[in-house]
Formats: C-alpha cells, structure tokens, sequence
C-alpha cells in the first residue's frame, strides 16, 4: 500500500529530551534569551530512539537552543546560564 502526504519540515528530537508540562502536554524545554521556554511539540513519526517532530509552528522562535541535558532540572520561565557553548 502507498499513501501520499504532503512533504513537511521536521526535527528528529530523541526520546530522552522529551517532557511533559503540568496539564500533560508532550513538548521539549529549550532555552532563549537565557530563559527556559517549553514548547510543545506535534509528533509525526516515532522511530522507537525518537520522534520526527513538525518544525512549521516553531519559525517565531528561530534563535534557541535544545536543552539535553538537565531538562528535567529546569522549569519554564526559570533563567539559566549557558556553559560550553562553543565545544
């Protein structure tokens, strides 16, 4: 069987980086302007070690970085410093 879809921009975001906030919603925390943002997430594909995730909703945020590791440390709003940012 074939099925057609339209093409779309994706990320392949590993399972580990995902988390939920407090109303259950599936999203990874990222950092922008020194400040935790959670973003949520619309899955596409799930490979088992991780998900295709859509990147058409994300344009408004296009200077951030993905947190990996401590993700599960940090809370939204929460300010952080950046350490090895140039390795």
């Amino acid at each position: 069987m074939r099925i057609d879809l339209s093409k779309k921009n994706a990320y392949f975001i590993p399972s580990s980086l995902i988390s939920l906030d407090n109303e259950g919603k599936i999203g990874i925390k990222v950092v922008k302007e020194k400040k935790v943002i959670f973003l949520t997430i619309e899955i596409i594909s799930d490979t088992g070690n991780g998900y295709w995730v859509n990147s058409n909703k994300k344009k408004n945020l296009e200077d951030f970085m993905l947190i990996t590791q401590g993700h599960e440390y940090v809370t939204e709003g929460e300010n952080v410093i950046i350490e090895n940012q140039n390795d």
